[in-house]
């Protein structure tokens, strides 16, 4: 009777060893496909903090920067953020249209007047002091997030 037994356990076995070998499968399956997003993750993480030393630099000055290597002073120990994609700096593209060649890992930074490209922002005035950005950050496909600043009210 034991006998019978142990090879009726076989099946079960053999199933279980089967289940195992898939588990293993699939957790290297979604470690390889994660490794692929953790470029994008890699990507927004530098433009929040370029966002935040834009908005740092806005806050001390008064206005948003001409041009995002202003605002250098204002990111963490002063280190410019990696591109995740190329490696190297990160940079900015000049253009807000997706370039495969070169956006893939970059950001395109515009500062924009009122009425200019802040859609969705009322104009509290005709002034063109009233600044805001428009930062746009680029992943491998195409555009992945777009930071629109707030408009400044004129300084009096």
């Amino acid at each position: 009777m034991a006998w019978y037994l142990r090879q009726t356990n076989y099946p079960y076995k053999a199933w279980l060893v089967f289940l195992v070998a898939l588990a293993v499968l699939l957790v290297a399956a979604s470690l390889w496909l994660g490794r692929f997003s953790s470029e994008e993750a890699r990507t927004l993480g530098a433009a929040h903090r370029l966002r935040d030393a834009i908005e740092a630099y806005t806050f001390e000055r008064g206005t948003y920067p001409a041009k995002l290597a202003d605002v250098r002073a204002y990111l963490p120990k002063g280190r410019w953020p990696d591109n995740a994609y190329a490696g190297g700096p990160l940079g900015d593209t000049g253009d807000p249209d997706f370039d495969p060649a070169v956006s893939p890992g970059n950001v395109y930074y515009e500062r924009v007047f009122v009425g200019e490209g802040l859609e969705g922002y009322a104009a509290v005035a005709a002034d063109a002091r009233q600044v805001g950005y428009v930062l746009h950050v680029f992943g491998a496909d195409g555009e992945i997030w777009t930071y629109r600043g707030r408009t400044l009210l004129p300084v009096e």
